[in-house]
C-alpha cells in the first residue's frame, strides 16, 4: 500500500509539474513594432520561456508560412507596408503533450517613397541637357555635383564634356534612396563625301566617324534613279559599304543617301565613289 501510495504520488507531481510548467510556457517578438526604411533588413527574435523542449517553430508573414526551419530568427529586406509577422512555436512536454503558442506584430510601418533617377540621355558634344528624373522624396543630392547646374533639385540641367555617370540621392523622413543616369555625350558628326574602293587599302570602305554613338540608324543608298542599292540598320564600322551591289563593283560616280537616326533626325546627301 505504501509502495502504491508513493507511485501515485510521483506521478500525480509529475502531471502537477507538467501543467505549470505549461502555464508559464510563454512566447514573444522582439521588437514587436518597428518602421522601417524600403528594402532595409528586419529582424525579429522569438523568446520562448519555459519551454522543456522546442519542436517546431514556424513563421508566417500574413498568415502564410515563409520558414518552418526551427529558426528562432527572422530577418528579410522584403517587408512592406502593413505586413504582419507571426510566429508559432510548438513546445514539448513528455512523450505526448504538445502545447503550441503564437504571437504576431503589429503591421509594419514601411517609410517608402519614388526615386527614378530617368532614362539614359544622349547629347552632342557641347549641348545641354535636363534630367527628367521623378521621385516623391523632398531633399536631393546629385554627384558630382560640379557638373549639374544645381545639385540640391530634382531636375537639374548638365553639359558634360565626356560621358559621365551621375548618382540622384533622395530623402524623405530619415529614409534615403540612391538612382543613377548616364549621360552619353556623342563625337563630333561628320559625313565623309567621298571614297576609294580600290583595294589599296586606304579609303576602301565608307566609314562615318562616331556613327557608333547613334545605335538605332538606318542607311539607305540609291543611284541617281533612286533605285536601292545598300540598306542596314544600324550602320556601322562592321558592315560599312564597299561600293558593292549584288557582289559586283559598281562604276565611279555620284550616289545618294539617306540616314534615320531616329528622335535626332534624318541626314541626306552625297557619296561619291572614287576609284
Amino acid at each position: 500500500m505504501y509502495k502504491y501510495y508513493n507511485k501515485i504520488l510521483f506521478l500525480f507531481s509529475i502531471f502537477f509539474s507538467n501543467q505549470v510548467n505549461s502555464q508559464s510556457f510563454s512566447v514573444n517578438l522582439s521588437p514587436q513594432t518597428d518602421t522601417i526604411c524600403d528594402l532595409e533588413s528586419l529582424s525579429f527574435t522569438a523568446n520562448v520561456q519555459n519551454c522543456p523542449s522546442i519542436s517546431l517553430v514556424s513563421w508566417l508573414l500574413n498568415g502564410f508560412v515563409v520558414n518552418s526551419e526551427n529558426n528562432l530568427v527572422f530577418d528579410t529586406t522584403g517587408f512592406q507596408q502593413g505586413d504582419v509577422l507571426e510566429v508559432q512555436v510548438t513546445c514539448q512536454y513528455g512523450i505526448d503533450s504538445t502545447i503550441v503558442l503564437s504571437t504576431s506584430t503589429m503591421p509594419i510601418a514601411v517609410n517608402s517613397f519614388v526615386l527614378d533617377a530617368g532614362s539614359d540621355l544622349y547629347i552632342d558634344s557641347g549641348t545641354t541637357i535636363q534630367f527628367q528624373s521623378v521621385s516623391s522624396a523632398n531633399n536631393f543630392l546629385w554627384s558630382p555635383g560640379f557638373l549639374v547646374s544645381n545639385p540640391t533639385i530634382l531636375q537639374p540641367s548638365t553639359s558634360p564634356k565626356e560621358t559621365t555617370t551621375y548618382m540622384l540621392k533622395g530623402t524623405l523622413n530619415g529614409c534615403e534612396k540612391l538612382d543613377y543616369v548616364t549621360v552619353f555625350v556623342k563625337g563630333s558628326f561628320k559625313i565623309p563625301n567621298t571614297f576609294s574602293p580600290n583595294g589599296d587599302g586606304k579609303n576602301d570602305v565608307w566609314q562615318i566617324p562616331n556613327i557608333d554613338d547613334y545605335p538605332a540608324n538606318e542607311m539607305v543608298i540609291m543611284n541617281r534613279f533612286g533605285f536601292e542599292l545598300y540598306k542596314s540598320s544600324p550602320y556601322n564600322f562592321t558592315n560599312a559599304w564597299t561600293g558593292l551591289y549584288n557582289d559586283r563593283e559598281l562604276p565611279e560616280g555620284v550616289y545618294f543617301y539617306i540616314l534615320n537616326l531616329g528622335d535626332l533626325g534624318v541626314k541626306k546627301g552625297t557619296i561619291t565613289i572614287i576609284r
